[in-house]
């Protein structure tokens, strides 16, 4: 869906939790994508795919760095999926839940 603001077309909608996060767009969509898919591996081509983020490496590296991603160990292409015992995921989730970002 295209949207047209000021003279600029918009590939998606921006959610408030975007606009407050503005520059943290990018985390907030490949995590959406990694919350709604929980308990599952996926590529980064996937991820892009789903959240609409033209290159997501750097954003699946910091979050696994920060352990809130794990990768599917000997997995070729890397497989991704959310840590679902880090406390911080679990606290976003909700928040995300709370705020509408997330579905359910």
């Amino acid at each position: 869906m295209r949207s047209c603001v000021n003279g600029w077309q918009q590939a998606r909608p921006k959610h408030i939790l975007e606009e407050v996060f503005r520059g943290s767009s990018a985390q907030l969509r490949v995590l959406r994508v990694l919350m709604r898919n929980k308990g599952q591996y996926m590529t980064k081509y996937y991820i892009e795919k789903e959240s609409g983020v033209y290159d997501a490496r750097p954003v699946l590296e910091r979050l696994v760095r920060l352990g809130l991603v794990i990768t599917l160990s000997g997995s070729e292409p890397t497989k991704y999926s959310l840590n679902p015992d880090h406390w911080f995921v679990k606290a976003l989730e909700k928040f995300m839940r709370d705020v509408g970002y997330l579905e359910g």
